[in-house]
């Protein structure tokens, strides 16, 4: 919590890496990389929530056995005109259903990272 703001984590592990094929599910120090960023976050002193989002099985699999809490597991796709950002927070009750709602906390994004961009044209 940062004043009175509940902070959520939210950890994006991609499956195609193409610089390091599968690195998040390589092992460093008898686990996998992605539990490193799992527990970091969840150890963390200001973070209240920690969400894991991948396109892959493994890497959640991964991340789950990683997790002491309670685990949410939530990948996201959307299309253009989506907001991300009211459907977390629920934008004062005018997006329905909401991340907050269903966490039964307030939830805020703060950062928000594009994974992919697909050219609907083109498929």
């Amino acid at each position: 919590m940062i004043g009175r703001a509940l902070v959520l984590a939210v950890i994006t592990a991609r499956g195609g890496s193409k610089g390091v094929p599968r690195k998040n599910l390589l092992t460093l120090g008898g686990k996998p990389m992605i539990a490193w960023t799992v527990e970091a976050a969840c150890t963390a002193r200001t973070i209240d929530r920690v969400i894991v989002s991948s396109d892959n099985a493994e890497i959640i699999d991964a991340a789950v056995e990683s997790f002491d809490d309670d685990v949410l597991v939530l990948r996201l796709r959307t299309q253009s005109g989506t907001y991300v950002k009211e459907l977390v927070s629920g934008d004062g009750g005018r997006t329905k259903p909401n991340l907050s709602e269903e966490l039964g906390v307030p939830c805020e994004v703060t950062a928000l990272d594009v994974v992919e961009i697909i050219d609907i044209t083109e498929v």
